[in-house]
């Protein structure tokens, strides 16, 4: 329905009627219950619902009589008292249905108050049942299986004699033995356990019955509860449970009551006697806490000179969640609430002629920020959104600031955790930006051979929060060269052998294979055999008859030449590519397996070149059949265009030795990228491994080297 002036007079009329509905309403357990207020004559209960809640449920037990054991000595009010709390339950609170209720006693009611609550009770049409253990069990049964989900609510109540035996609680049925227990008397854990089993989402035990440790030859001796009793009740998971007196205590009957101390004020709590928390409500911790001190109270000014300790004090334990149920509402309550929504329906009306179609202060706005007026309760965030909106009818505060602070009160939590988000994103870039900035004007200032590890640390933090930064890249290759080779710059060597580095490795790569002139030098040096192939070769030709352990001599060879000129730190070496680096730099993806020797030819139809075949003129130097090459044997290194990351030969000329072994069992080496000699098609994969042992020599083998700019590999 659209608005008129803002709000229709039929749509302020309902919202006012759905006003005064909610501030009427009181939850309690299962979101239907009643108003508790006193009167100057006494505590009054009016119920707000017509009838009570169909999934809710409930069983009092009142065992006065015990026929079968002589030992037991009769109760006067435990009768009473299960008749008390039916009649509060069901008549009062309209907590449960009488239909869905079972009263089980065992004598006769002993004063006019409970005769008369029995009366409405059966009018109501509550379910009586024997008071036989049998009965007992058979009615426990009953109301736990008719919760149907977990607004539901299922209150349990025993009044009797009880007893502890083994670590057991039990409750003494009409037809129980005291010699008996297991046989013939309720295990409280039993009816725990049944209860945790109903759908109710609320489930409450009400246990009255201290009188606890039997022996064959006592006979109605009052014992206090034991601390085994007590632990045994305490056990209940999932459930509230409220205990009449703690361990060492008795549970106390008074004649002038007419009732347990225990019922009585159990009674009164939930009558208003109980204080109501902030918002009005009375609650069950609230109702706990007001019985055990009222009844202790009560018993100590009944028999003065009594132990504090041994004073009746019942106890609650429950899930914190059960300890907030709101059990009835302090009738202020209703009065601030309809004071407060009438208070709303103004300002809401009066907030339409400050709608502004142009301005930020729109209908929509006006729309979502009347409805959230509507929604708001009498707490201190409805009074604070009201108050707002009072000053901004006044004029007290400006339309943008009216409506920013509407929009932020306003945002779902979705919206509000996507703005702290955003918020602290742009909190996070601008000191970024700030940290770059100051991280440059260091390394700037500190561009010198002297000062350069300075400018060197600053950045490579700038580097680790913008990799991309063009200008500190360029400054920290030109920084590095005052030292000596980095992973992230090119590098020539002292035999004029150029490294580049590679993308997702630590390593620089050298852009050809060992040339025939950088090995001679090695050889010259180290004295090192080296037979020479039967093919010609120019010293720009990439050296063959080399084994994998002359490679790896020749590295650590140039490795402590270099170490020693200065041009290479303890930490820098030449060594083998490692068959996953070599993988890297051919550009092959992710590899399936775990050894080279699984990896083998699994990638398909990845060359070098692409994925074409043949391989075009010009790929590299293999066997002329592949790809139209008249040259034999080997060419000079950088002879075919290299590839994206500026290596040459990555396949053709020759094969290049690996530092890893083909199987971790064995003993031969990998050799990869193929060879001069070589034109099958699976053997120019970029996958493709070749083995041989480390002594091997061959006319087709040759090696790349790499320069291990940190540390070197497992």
């Amino acid at each position: 329905m659209k608005r008129e002036n803002g709000l229709t007079e039929k749509r302020q009329s309902a919202s006012i009627n759905k006003h005064l509905r909610l501030a009427m309403l009181c939850t309690v357990l299962c979101s239907a219950g009643p108003r508790i207020f006193a009167q100057d004559r006494g505590i009054s209960v009016e119920p707000i619902a017509a009838s009570a809640p169909g999934g809710n449920a409930g069983l009092f037990v009142g065992i006065n009589q015990f026929n079968q054991d002589n030992s037991l000595q009769p109760l006067r009010f435990a009768v009473n008292d299960a008749i008390a709390q039916a009649h509060l339950f069901v008549i009062e609170l309209k907590l449960v249905p009488p239909a869905n209720c079972i009263l089980v006693l065992a004598g006769e009611p002993t004063s006019e108050d409970a005769r008369s609550q029995l009366a409405d009770l059966d009018r109501a049409g509550v379910k009586r049942a024997d008071p036989l253990k049998s009965a007992v069990l058979r009615s426990l049964v009953t109301v736990a299986e008719i919760p149907k989900d977990d607004g539901d609510l299922v209150v349990v109540s025993i009044s009797s004699h009880g007893f502890e035996d083994r670590g057991v609680a039990y409750a003494m049925p009409s037809d129980g033995l005291r010699g008996f227990l297991e046989d013939t008397a309720v295990n409280l854990s039993s009816v725990e356990q049944r209860l945790s089993q109903s759908k109710a989402g609320k489930r409450l035990l009400l246990v009255d019955a201290c009188r606890e440790r039997a022996s064959p030859d006592a006979r109605g001796a009052d014992t206090p509860m034991s601390a085994a009793f007590r632990s045994a009740l305490a056990g209940a998971e999932g459930q509230a449970v409220l205990a009449s007196c703690d361990a060492g205590q008795l549970s106390v009957e008074n004649p002038e009551l007419e009732h347990g101390v225990f019922t009585y004020f159990l009674v009164e709590a939930l009558h208003g006697k109980a204080a109501a928390d902030e918002r009005g409500f009375i609650t069950l911790r609230s109702v706990s806490d007001y019985v055990a001190g009222a009844v202790q109270d009560f018993v100590l000014r009944a028999k003065p000179g009594m132990e504090r300790s041994k004073a009746q004090r019942p106890w609650f334990k429950g899930p914190r969640v059960a300890e907030q149920i709101p059990l009835a509402v302090d009738p202020g309550i209703r009065a601030r609430q309809a004071a407060f929504k009438t208070e709303v329906m103004t300002v809401v009306h009066s907030l339409a002629s400050k709608i502004n179609r142009r301005g930020a202060f729109n209908t929509g706005l006006y729309d979502r920020l009347a409805e959230a007026l509507e929604q708001a309760q009498d707490d201190d965030a409805g009074h604070r959104l009201l108050l707002r909106a009072q000053e901004f009818i006044a004029g007290k505060v400006d339309e943008e600031l009216f409506v920013a602070y509407v929009e932020k009160t306003l945002e779902t939590s979705e919206q509000q955790s996507a703005r702290l988000e955003r918020e602290a994103n742009e909190r996070k870039d601008h000191e970024r930006q700030a940290k770059i900035a100051e991280l440059l004007a260091t390394a700037q200032a500190n561009d010198s051979k002297e000062n350069g590890r300075t400018a060197l640390a600053a950045l490579d933090e700038l580097l680790g929060l913008d990799p991309n930064h063009a200008e500190a890249r360029l400054l920290r290759a030109k920084i590095a060269a005052y030292y000596g080779p980095t992973k992230d710059a090119p590098w020539e060597n002292s035999l004029g052998m150029k490294f580049v580095p590679v993308p997702g490795t630590d390593v620089l790569f050298s852009i050809w294979d060992t040339r025939v002139q950088d090995y001679q030098v090695f050889v010259s040096e180290s004295r090192r055999e080296w037979p020479k192939p039967k093919f010609e070769q120019g010293p720009t030709h990439p050296a063959v008859n080399v084994t994998w352990e002359d490679a790896k001599a020749f590295c650590e060879w140039l490795t402590k030449k270099e170490q020693g000129e200065g041009r290479l730190d303890s930490s820098q070496s030449y060594r083998l590519p490692t068959d996953a680096e070599w993988s890297i730099a051919v550009g092959l993806g992710r590899e399936h397996g775990e050894t080279p020797a699984e990896k083998d030819g699994k990638t398909e139809g990845v060359y070098p070149w692409g994925n074409q075949w043949p391989p075009p003129h010009g790929a590299g130097k293999y066997r002329s059949t592949a790809n139209g090459d008249e040259n034999r044997n080997t060419t000079p290194v950088g002879s075919f265009e290299a590839n994206g990351f500026g290596l040459y030969d990555m396949g053709g000329n020759v094969c290049q030795w690996c530092e890893d072994l083909y199987r971790p069992s064995g003993q031969e080496r990998v050799l990869r990228g193929a060879s001069w000699s070589n034109h099958d098609p699976d053997h120019l994969l970029s996958s493709r491994r070749f083995s041989h042992l480390p002594s091997h020599r061959g006319r087709s083998d040759g090696f790349r080297c790499v320069l291990s700019v940190s540390s070197p590999p497992p």
